[in-house]
């Protein structure tokens, strides 16, 4: 199934894809996914995959730079200094993104550069592309 954000209405819209998206990818590999209630965090999902449990944060894109799709790592109701410095702290253990053409990673946070603001899914993340 395609899913085409350019027909989402706004971007908590495209947001909700996102995040029904990783409920569904990571239910279909036998974890267990909760919801935090409040959207506080700096994390969207908690994961159990039966060892650990896993911070994620959620992520869609329409946005590319040439042929690759970029990722905005920040949020919008934070400030600049404030992102940069949440990018730097492990608040998260996992980035699920989803991009305008239906393709999913799971990024481990250790894999981002320290400091970035957004990221380009370059072939350097094409080994955690998992559709």
């Amino acid at each position: 199934m395609i899913i085409i954000f350019n027909k989402c209405k706004n971007s908590n819209q495209q947001g909700a894809i996102g995040l029904g998206q990783a409920v569904s990818n990571f239910t279909r590999q036998r974890c267990i996914v909760s919801l935090p209630l409040i959207d506080a965090q700096d994390y969207d999902l908690i994961v159990d995959n039966l060892v650990c449990l896993n911070k994620v944060q959620v992520k869609t894109t329409n946005h590319k730079e040439g042929k690759h799709y970029q990722v905005n790592l920040v949020n919008g109701s934070h400030s600049s200094r404030k992102n940069i410095k949440l990018n730097t702290e492990k608040v998260y253990d996992f980035l699920f993104v989803l991009t305008g053409a239906d393709e999913v990673f799971v990024i481990p946070k250790q894999e981002i550069e320290h400091l970035k603001t957004s990221i380009t899914l370059s072939d350097k993340y094409s080994k955690y592309k998992v559709s």
